[in-house]
């Protein structure tokens, strides 16, 4: 039997339902929650369709399986745009010793750096 959160409700129905509310919190810029929302309807639509294709039954078909993959889909691409403006607004992480570059090793006395050459352009200038 497919997961279902309402009695009789189809799984199609359920994560629309879930959607709508992700893209409702989401037009009342209440990002956080939106974002949570959005995942929690992928979480919801992967694991109905995973109980799905573990039955015996196979209860839904072809066409509704491909809307919820579809319906999956603009959600997550949904998140990465929340991900990726989260990051464009965030400063860079504070210094803190174990972000702390360690200088590169003296090279043996004799011994050419590769990296560097005469005109300064480096391996690949």
């Amino acid at each position: 039997m497919a997961a279902t959160t309402d009695g009789n409700a189809k799984p199609l129905q359920t994560s629309m339902r879930l959607v709508k509310t992700a893209i409702q919190l989401d037009s009342e810029n209440r990002h956080k929650a939106a974002y949570c929302e959005y995942l929690r309807s992928v979480n919801y639509i992967s694991h109905a369709l995973l109980e799905d294709a573990c039955s015996k039954q196979e209860e839904m078909g072809k066409v509704e399986v491909e809307k919820m993959l579809k319906l999956a889909e603009q959600c997550l691409e949904r998140v990465k745009s929340f991900t990726a403006a989260k990051q464009s607004e965030c400063p860079p992480p504070p210094y803190t010793p174990s972000t702390k570059q360690t200088p590169c090793p003296q090279l043996p006395q004799g011994v050419s750096n590769p990296m560097a050459s005469a005109d300064n352009t480096g391996l690949y200038g």
